[in-house]
Formats: C-alpha cells, structure tokens, sequence
C-alpha cells in the first residue's frame, strides 16, 4: 500500500512518470488479485523470492529518493534522476519477480492437473 499511496502521490507532484507509476500499480493489482484466485483452488501461498524482496526493496529506496528530490534541501536536483533510474530498475525486478511467481502458478497447476486433482 506504501508503495502505490508514494508512486501516486509523485504522480500528483509529476517527479514520477505516470507509465512508470502504472508498471508498477498495475503489478501490484495482478499479483493481490490473483493469489486469492488460486489460494480458493487449493494452491498453498507462493514463497516470496529475492527478486521480489529486492525489486520492493529497490522501490521503497527509489521513490524514497525521488520524494527527496522534491524538497529544497541540497541536491535535489541530481537526486531526481537517480531516484528515477532506481525506481525504473526495481520496476524491471517486479516485474520480473511476478513472472517467476507465474512460473509458481503454472508449475502446480502441472502437476495437479497431470495427478487429475485440479478442483
């Protein structure tokens, strides 16, 4: 939630590009609405990965950042496009780490199918 309420708020403030705000939200969406979905078909919780954990890791510091570069204290300035290129590369691991999780998904839906247990 964090994370959506900060991408949102530098939206509003425009230190953050709404595409790269909506790479970001709209994984967010896919990845809490569907792990219900499969949690109601008997899948068991998906065990985070170090891509996640870094990617969040990453956002929480990038728009950190890029909320520093809106003050007027020193360095502002430079820090938006750091804060820029960290939040554009976590981006990229979140995305990646979703696509592992995807991996998870298609795995036990495998094998529950070849066993013939799918609800």
């Amino acid at each position: 939630v964090f994370i959506v309420a900060l991408a949102v708020a530098l939206v509003a403030t425009e230190a953050l590009p709404l595409i790269l705000a909506l790479v970001i939200i709209v994984r967010d969406v896919v990845v809490l609405t569907a792990f219900p979905l499969f949690e109601r078909r008997g899948m068991e919780r998906i065990q985070v990965n170090f891509t996640g954990k870094s990617a969040t890791a990453g956002l929480l510091f990038g728009l950190t950042v890029l909320a520093y570069a809106e003050t007027s204290w020193p360095g502002g300035e430079v820090m938006h496009d750091i804060g820029i290129a960290i939040t554009a590369g976590s981006a990229v691991l979140y995305w990646a780490a979703a696509v592992l999780y995807a991996r998870s998904v298609a795995e036990w839906w495998r094998t529950r199918r070849d066993v013939g247990t799918l609800p």
